[in-house]
């Protein structure tokens, strides 16, 4: 029998298989090797545009709700600051269109959010500004305050996916937006019509209903939404039909007892 000859290389093609594993037909390489060459691979994770990104979304959370505050209390600008508001909201607009209308409603509560305090800081303005015998002191921190809420709710509470999170997101909204929606009936200023505050009432508890259910595996959210949204702005209607509120502090801070009943049926 002839022998084979030999093949030249054969050492330097044994070699490199020693250096390959295969596995359901997939070549992959040995360890060592595969180890030493992600040594010299930098980590996504430290990258530094990454990390300047996210230093400057921190400082633009920071900052906006004290430049809100400051073009309100001290230029008095409150359209400049409503601008700011919306701008924010950019990421809404930056998909194609048929996809603006989902991402307005999974923002729905934070733009809320974001408008009532604004309008409550508005108002409070205008109180302080009439005001010519009172200290205006309770307001000042009633206005300070809500710039704190905005802080926390910016850097921490925003973020929350959780449904704890998320409940506690849209009883907050709704909390704040009703309020704002009482004052706004007779507390600071011309009376916003009734007809426009019920339907303001209606949006603002379809919306923090609707929040609140995507925590779950619902399929009738649009349909249960709306039935609190009617409920609601029902106990809404009697509110502001009643005029039941409290005063305090020689009538400077008024509290709504709609809100109040509202959220309470909300937690239940």
């Amino acid at each position: 029998m002839k022998k084979l000859p030999k093949i030249k290389g054969r050492k330097k093609a044994k070699e490199d298989q020693s250096q390959e594993i295969v596995v359901a037909g997939q070549t992959f390489e040995n360890a060592e090797l595969s180890t030493k060459r992600k040594k010299f691979i930098p980590s996504p994770r430290y990258s530094h545009r990454e990390i300047s990104g996210r230093l400057t979304h921190h400082a633009l959370s920071v900052a906006l709700p004290i430049a809100v505050y400051t073009l309100v209390a001290i230029f008095y600008l409150p359209w400049v600051a409503f601008a700011l508001i919306i701008l924010s909201k950019w990421q809404i607009f930056v998909v194609k269109p048929r996809f603006w209308w989902t991402n307005l409603k999974f923002s729905a509560v934070d733009l809320i959010f974001k408008l009532s305090i604004l309008a409550i800081l508005v108002m409070a303005q205008f109180k302080i500004d009439a005001l010519v015998t009172k200290s205006t002191l309770i307001l000042t921190i009633l206005q300070i305050s809500l710039v704190g809420l905005y802080l926390y709710w910016n850097i921490h509470l925003r973020k929350q996916t959780s449904a704890v999170g998320m409940r506690l997101q849209a009883l907050l909204a709704q909390f704040l937006a009703l309020t704002a929606i009482a004052w706004g009936t007779g507390f600071s200023g011309p009376n916003t019509p009734l007809s426009i505050s019920l339907v303001a009432s209606w949006i603002v508890c379809y919306s923090a209903a609707q929040h609140c259910l995507f925590a779950y595996e619902e399929s009738a959210i649009p349909q249960l939404a709306s039935l609190w949204a009617l409920f609601a702005s029902s106990l809404c209607f009697l509110q502001l039909i009643w005029a039941q509120n409290f005063l305090f502090f020689s009538q400077l801070l008024y509290l709504p007892l709609m809100p109040f009943i509202v959220s309470g049926f909300g937690f239940l």
